[in-house]
């Protein structure tokens, strides 16, 4: 449950910052999104991604927050 919170804030981070809208599917943020203007955001998915591992691999909660200053 903590990743479904982590992405739908992952959402609302990206639509804050690029003013784009995208809905993630469970597909896209496995693979990625396949197109030539996605690089950034794929990019952004990955880091989400090792984020989130890392949480799992230390036993400690995923906070966006935290997410964000890697990001800054």
């Amino acid at each position: 449950m903590f990743s479904a919170e982590f992405w739908t804030k992952y959402e609302h981070y990206w639509l804050a910052v690029t003013k784009e809208q995208r809905k993630l599917e469970c597909k896209q943020i496995f693979l990625g999104i396949l197109d030539d203007k996605s690089d950034l955001l794929n990019y952004f998915i990955i880091l989400g991604k090792l984020y989130l591992w890392s949480c799992r691999r230390n036993n400690c909660l995923p906070l966006f927050s935290l997410f964000e200053a890697i990001l800054v």
